[in-house]
């Protein structure tokens, strides 16, 4: 079952592979998501936990989706997002301090 306050304890570190350098969710407890990387500007969006195991990310008012929690665990998270034309499995860690973007390639 999903917890909110699970959610809100860290900085989530996306370690899925494909996504952007230094990718960042942050679900604060107020009902804020801050998602950013290293190579992407930052956004803000709305998160809401359900007693149904998933959550539900509104990143603006016509841009919103289902998130099922397939694993909770204190080392790692596993979403799987129910975007509007396809399943993504997005596996995050909780980040460590001190983060510094890597060096991209210029």
């Amino acid at each position: 079952m999903v917890s909110g306050d699970f959610l809100a304890v860290n900085v989530w570190r996306v370690t899925s592979p494909g996504r952007a350098a230094g990718s960042l969710y942050a679900f604060h407890p107020d009902g804020t998501l801050l998602m950013t990387s290293c190579v992407e500007v930052y956004r803000l969006a709305r998160w809401s936990a359900h007693a149904t195991g998933r959550i539900t990310i509104a990143e603006d008012q016509s841009v919103a989706y289902e998130a099922e929690i397939v694993d909770e665990q204190p080392e790692r998270l596993t979403l799987r997002l129910y975007l509007r034309n396809e399943q993504v499995d997005l596996t995050l860690a909780p980040a460590t301090v001190p983060f510094v973007c890597p060096d991209l390639p210029r």
